[in-house]
């Protein structure tokens, strides 16, 4: 910070997007049936909503924080993890979560 360089980060959550689900395939739609009541906020996170966290942090708004992970996961952190996937089936195109 004192030479005027500052480390932030942000941890998002799960996020929806068309393109990355079509990686699940068969299991997508089971896998949005077993995170989705898991998450605090009951949704999943959109791309835009990550984009203006970092906008935040890139912006003179945020010219004081440093040294922060700002958390876009819909409260998710607050619960831990990992999602409750085990009763879901084949599990081999999830994501790896921990």
């Amino acid at each position: 910070a004192a030479a005027g360089v500052r480390i932030n980060s942000v941890a998002p959550g799960v996020v929806y997007t068309e393109s990355g689900f079509d990686n699940y395939g068969a299991m997508g739609q089971p896998f949005l049936e077993a995170v989705t009541p898991a998450i605090p906020s009951k949704r999943l996170g959109t791309a835009e909503e990550i984009a203006s966290a970092v906008v935040w942090l890139l912006s003179p708004g945020a010219s004081y924080v440093t040294g922060s992970e700002v958390s876009v996961d819909g409260g998710s952190a607050l619960v831990g993890y990992p999602f409750p996937l085990a009763e879901t089936g084949d599990t081999s195109n999830f994501p790896v979560y921990g």
